[in-house]
């Protein structure tokens, strides 16, 4: 009898001694079933066609689609621009969602290098800019009235203020932003500023400033008048330009750089009812180079699309065309310059 409780118990503990030991490999192997399954989970995802399943995960998580410099872009970005872009255009003949794909990528990841070269050379746009654009926008498309403006960036392009701002204005602001920068450095801008130095010269040596205008500005709309432009007011004027007039006064000259170029002004008349009204008179010298120049700093950022997106669909160039703005969400841009400053209006 005792022999037989002795080898039941000894049974028991060998069966005891079994679970413990397999519970304990259990543990052991748990994690790396974890490691086996999200690798599995990150192939199922970034491999293959970018499905309506691989979308809602991207949508409700903060992975990446693509990564540009340092910096990764959101898939949560990247499908509410897309919703938006079918909610837009589904309806149309010409829509062609992989290139519209295409294009939101393409612009999130432009976003991103012109975020970077302009972080590189300490160029930024503050919230007080990006405010002020907006009233503007509020008052060109809605008479300064907050609440139709934000009704219709709701209804036609599903966007709130504030994504107007962070999406819309502050992308455009900057890039204008770095252009004047990179207008202000004589080294890059060489050619520009020797022209101005010539133009300076003249001025300096008692040449009429109407002569040395018609002469050498490169706006030909004032150049005929002697670079007269007429009454203008500073808050018609581009914000970079306007800001500049604060506090000349009549027959002042100054220096003016803007997105355009290197303006010489000349006060001829201060309106007396308005004293930021002003009648002025410019030698207008062109900004070069810019465009060269930015595209050598963005390629030397390295981009990664995580995603693959299908080419888009053969289409006439017409049709494809079609779809380019609004997958980018802009309304129309009210504050488009003219081909030359007249002086520098918006």
């Amino acid at each position: 009898m005792d022999e037989h409780i002795d080898e039941h118990a000894g049974s028991g503990d060998n069966n005891h001694g079994d679970k413990m030991t397999s519970k304990k490999k259990f543990l052991l192997l748990l994690p790396i079933l974890i490691i086996i399954a999200i690798i599995a989970f990150g192939v199922w995802l970034y491999t293959g066609s970018l499905t309506q399943a691989k979308q809602n995960i991207f949508k409700k998580t903060s992975l990446p689609v693509a990564m540009v410099g340092n910096h990764f872009i959101s898939g949560k970005e990247f499908v509410n621009r897309l919703e938006l872009a079918k909610s837009l255009l589904q309806g149309e003949k010409s829509f062609d969602e992989n290139q519209v794909k295409n294009q939101i990528i393409t612009q999130l990841e432009e976003n991103q290098k012109l975020a970077a070269v302009a972080q590189a050379h300490g160029v930024s746009v503050s919230a007080d800019a990006v405010d002020s654009e907006y009233k503007v926008f509020v008052q060109n498309f809605a008479k300064g009235d907050d609440k139709k403006f934000e009704d219709t960036l709701n209804k036609t392009y599903k966007l709130s203020p504030s994504d107007f701002k962070a999406k819309v204005l502050q992308p455009d602001l900057l890039t204008t932003a770095l252009t004047v920068w990179y207008n202000k450095q004589e080294s890059l801008n060489s050619a520009t500023f020797k022209k101005q130095k010539g133009i300076q010269a003249k001025l300096d040596a008692g040449t009429p400033f109407s002569d040395v205008a018609k002469a050498l500005s490169e706006d030909e709309t004032t150049k005929q008048l002697g670079g007269d432009t007429g009454f203008v007011a500073s808050a018609d004027l581009l914000p970079e330009f306007g800001s500049e007039l604060k506090g000349l006064k009549l027959n002042d000259q100054k220096q003016i750089i803007s997105r355009f170029g290197i303006h010489t002004v000349k006060v001829l008349e201060i309106d007396p009812a308005n004293a930021s009204r002003y009648h002025l008179a410019q030698i207008f010298v062109k900004g070069a180079g810019y465009e060269k120049w930015y595209a050598d700093q963005a390629a030397n950022i390295k981009t990664r699309n995580f995603i693959k997106i299908e080419t888009p669909s053969t289409r006439p160039a017409a049709t494809r065309s079609n779809t380019s703005a609004p997958a980018q969400s802009t309304p129309p841009d009210t504050s488009a310059t003219p081909p030359t400053p007249a002086p520098a209006t918006k």
